[in-house]
């Protein structure tokens, strides 16, 4: 004969407080972009400005690409921050679309082995070979 279970006590949820969290002035970014340079010089930074993400810099670096870093300079986050509230990407300016708009250019030309074959270039017969299966 099963026991009786105790009567359901549904779980208390502990809900922490958010801390709380400054945007940065220019100011700040500067310093954290400076110490990038000190620390990584083999890296070419364009510039760094105040992220639209709370206590993050928002790093372009020579390249194109965007990094982010928080007021010290010790991380470096290589990341795509979606901003969730509008659907789009955070942070997003001209200068990052026209980064995004360089990087996503597609071939003109086919890539042997990579690009697929057109219709007219596929050869005539089976594409695939049937696999004998074992007795």
């Amino acid at each position: 004969m099963p026991a009786d279970l105790p009567p359901y006590a549904p779980q208390v949820a502990i809900v922490a407080p958010a801390p709380e969290c400054r945007y940065l002035t220019n100011s700040e970014a500067q310093v954290a972009l400076q110490r990038l340079r000190q620390r990584l010089p083999s890296t070419q930074f364009d510039n760094a400005k105040p992220s639209e993400i709370c206590g993050l810099v928002r790093v372009q670096l020579a390249s194109g690409k965007v990094v982010y870093t928080e007021p010290t300079g010790r991380y470096l986050m290589l990341m795509f921050a979606l901003d969730t509230h509008k659907g789009s990407p955070a942070d997003n300016g001209e200068q990052l679309e026209q980064a995004i708009e360089s990087r996503s250019k597609y071939p003109t030309t086919a890539i042997p082995g990579l690009t697929p074959p057109t219709l007219e270039e596929l050869p005539a017969g089976p594409l695939m070979t049937p696999v004998p299966t074992a007795r």
